[in-house]
């Protein structure tokens, strides 16, 4: 199963929020942007899983009263 963070912005017009991706670069793969309703459509959305990537601890700055999925396929360290 792939790993889903989801982010929600519920602040009003001019109300970004900035959102660090979670996980560490060293083991974690990146993250790919699926869903980003700050988009207009049909650059809102990736269904085929070619959404821009971001590294885990990189930024992402979310819109106004939008919502942001990325994905990334689950990660298993082996020790």
């Amino acid at each position: 199963d792939d790993d889903m963070l989801l982010m929600f912005n519920g602040r009003p017009t001019g109300g970004d929020v900035t959102f660090s991706l979670p996980g560490d670069p060293r083991v974690d793969g990146p993250w790919r942007l699926f869903l980003d309703t700050n988009y207009r459509t049909p650059m809102d959305v990736f269904p085929r899983g070619n959404g821009p990537m971001a590294d885990p601890g990189q930024t992402y700055r979310l819109g106004s009263r939008s919502m942001a999925v990325f994905h990334r396929p689950h990660s298993v360290v082996q020790g």
